[in-house]
């Protein structure tokens, strides 16, 4: 997957004065290039503009004026965030088995994680329970989805790379299910041409709270001041206008 750099003007580095590496992923469709040659959020185009967006604001509120913004597959950027210093990753949904890996600024957004089914080939299942039993559910290699179903003892987990190829895969018969969270569906939709009447939702999996990963060595000082900007952002407004201009007016 082609790698998206935003350069801003002026250098900001943390202790070690090494500048930090900011990663995202799965904006592909999501994100298009101004006349300045700047990266922004497509409007109402949905989870994923929305969070390039507000990471954005939050750049400009810590002021973190020259930064690289890249897009790797999420297991990728998972691996990075881990094990590589000076490094923060968006969206992670934060999970207990994630707890002393990395850093956490957030909640930037709250998700509703759901199994989706075919319309046409129904898989006949209320219950996370009873998906255990379908032939195979795709899902995001290496992401929160992929560590609960494993956690939870499903064995017929199949991975792939692209949320929108996984939809295609169900939409197509290819596979019995497949898992992302409900403010992702619209936009998968979208980009896919999948008809939205072509796919329904046959059980939630389960909640939380998606975050900004930082890098273990990345001082508390830093983090608490990106998590301050959060918080100002939300108090004043500004998140809530940015929801509005840039998730899908139909959530």
């Amino acid at each position: 997957m082609a790698a998206f750099i935003i350069l801003f003007s002026a250098p900001f580095a943390f202790a070690d004065s090494i500048p930090i590496s900011l990663i995202t992923h799965s904006i592909d469709g999501y994100v298009y290039t101004d006349s300045n040659g700047e990266l922004r959020g497509k409007p109402h185009s949905g989870k994923r503009a929305f969070l390039f967006e507000l990471v954005k604001h939050l750049q400009s509120q810590v002021e973190l004026n020259e930064v690289k913004i890249l897009n790797f597959p999420y297991s990728r950027g998972w691996r990075q965030v881990k094990n590589k210093p000076n490094t923060a990753f968006f969206n992670v949904s934060r999970t207990s088995n994630r707890e002393g890996l990395v850093k956490w600024v957030g909640p930037l957004i709250n998700e509703v994680t759901v199994l989706y089914e075919s319309t046409s080939n129904p898989s006949h299942i209320n219950s996370k329970e009873q998906a255990k039993k379908v032939e195979s559910i795709c899902v995001l290699g290496g992401n929160s989805d992929d560590e609960f179903l494993m956690v939870n003892g499903f064995t017929n987990i199949y991975r792939h790379t692209s949320y929108n190829e996984c939809f295609k895969l169900l939409a197509n018969g290819r596979v019995s299910l497949a898992v992302v969270d409900r403010a992702s569906l619209p936009e998968i939709l979208k980009a896919t041409a999948i008809d939205p009447k072509a796919i329904n939702a046959a059980a939630i999996l389960y909640e939380s709270n998606g975050y900004l990963a930082m890098s273990n060595d990345i001082t508390d000082q830093v983090v608490n001041k990106w998590q301050a900007a959060l918080i100002k952002l939300k108090r004043n407004g500004k998140y809530y206008q940015i929801q509005e201009e840039y998730l899908d007016p139909e959530l």
